[in-house]
Protein backbone atom coordinates (compact mmCIF):
# COMPACT_ATOMS: atom_id res chain seq x y z
CA UNK A 1 0.00 0.00 0.00
CA UNK A 2 1.19 3.07 -0.48
CA UNK A 3 2.52 5.47 2.03
CA UNK A 4 1.63 9.37 2.80
CA UNK A 5 4.50 10.84 4.03
CA UNK A 6 4.60 12.78 7.54
CA UNK A 7 5.44 16.29 7.18
CA UNK A 8 9.24 15.43 8.58
CA UNK A 9 9.22 12.61 5.73
CA UNK A 10 8.48 15.10 2.80
CA UNK A 11 11.16 17.25 3.56
CA UNK A 12 13.56 14.37 3.42
CA UNK A 13 12.47 13.71 0.49
CA UNK A 14 12.34 17.01 -0.75
CA UNK A 15 16.05 17.45 0.36
CA UNK A 16 17.09 14.23 -1.28
CA UNK A 17 15.61 15.14 -4.67
CA UNK A 18 17.22 18.68 -4.34
CA UNK A 19 20.57 17.08 -4.13
CA UNK A 20 20.30 14.97 -7.61
CA UNK A 21 22.49 15.80 -10.38
CA UNK A 22 21.81 14.23 -13.98
CA UNK A 23 24.97 11.70 -13.67
CA UNK A 24 25.33 10.68 -10.06
CA UNK A 25 24.99 7.34 -9.28
CA UNK A 26 21.49 6.48 -7.19
CA UNK A 27 19.67 4.38 -5.66
CA UNK A 28 15.52 5.84 -5.67
CA UNK A 29 12.84 3.55 -3.41
CA UNK A 30 9.77 4.64 -5.30
CA UNK A 31 5.97 3.19 -5.72
CA UNK A 32 5.25 1.62 -8.80
CA UNK A 33 2.61 -0.44 -9.99
CA UNK A 34 0.76 -0.99 -6.17
CA UNK A 35 4.13 -2.06 -4.56
CA UNK A 36 7.21 0.07 -3.92
CA UNK A 37 10.49 -0.83 -5.61
CA UNK A 38 14.60 -0.18 -6.04
CA UNK A 39 15.73 1.50 -8.91
CA UNK A 40 19.19 1.85 -8.68
CA UNK A 41 21.41 3.46 -11.82
CA UNK A 42 22.42 6.56 -13.03
CA UNK A 43 20.24 9.56 -13.24
CA UNK A 44 19.36 10.74 -17.31
CA UNK A 45 17.31 13.44 -16.68
CA UNK A 46 15.40 15.68 -13.61
CA UNK A 47 13.08 17.56 -14.81
CA UNK A 48 12.09 20.16 -12.07
CA UNK A 49 8.87 21.38 -14.27
CA UNK A 50 6.98 18.17 -14.79
CA UNK A 51 8.60 16.59 -11.32
CA UNK A 52 10.18 14.16 -12.77
CA UNK A 53 13.25 12.03 -12.42
CA UNK A 54 15.08 9.49 -14.96
CA UNK A 55 17.50 6.92 -13.70
CA UNK A 56 18.57 5.01 -17.02
CA UNK A 57 15.37 4.29 -18.73
CA UNK A 58 12.91 4.73 -15.68
CA UNK A 59 10.72 7.57 -15.30
CA UNK A 60 10.00 8.26 -11.76
CA UNK A 61 7.01 11.03 -10.73
CA UNK A 62 8.66 13.53 -7.92
CA UNK A 63 5.36 12.39 -6.00
CA UNK A 64 6.40 8.30 -6.26
CA UNK A 65 9.76 8.81 -4.60
CA UNK A 66 10.27 7.50 -1.22
CA UNK A 67 13.54 7.83 -0.86
CA UNK A 68 16.76 8.92 -2.77
CA UNK A 69 20.18 7.42 -1.85
CA UNK A 70 23.46 8.91 -3.46
CA UNK A 71 25.70 6.15 -4.14
CA UNK A 72 28.29 8.33 -5.95
CA UNK A 73 29.40 9.77 -9.77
Amino acid sequence: ARREPSEEEAERISRELACVQKGALVRVTHYEHNAYVTTEGIVTGVDLVARELWVVRTRISFDDVWRVEQLGR
